[in-house]
């Protein structure tokens, strides 16, 4: 799916991200198969980008982790 077709579904927000990650994803020459940790990924626009560009995202909220490692953590 391209991300006009996103947009269309997840609305305007996602346009902006999408924007913005275009011109990041430009200044970093990410390599196309790259592997792409998004920490605070709150409602997932930005990994959904991500995705849609190729890379393999996984994402984090750490927010709503009940991991006991991130509990050890925030001590």
């Amino acid at each position: 799916m391209d991300t006009k077709a996103i947009g269309k579904i997840l609305g305007p927000r996602f346009d902006t991200v999408s924007g913005d990650g275009a011109r990041a994803l430009k200044k970093l020459g990410l390599l196309a198969d790259a592997a792409i940790l998004d920490v605070g990924t709150v409602n997932g626009n930005f990994a959904i980008y991500l995705a849609s560009q190729g890379y393999q995202v996984r994402t984090g909220e750490p927010s709503t982790d009940k991991s006991p490692d991130l509990a050890v953590m925030g001590d």
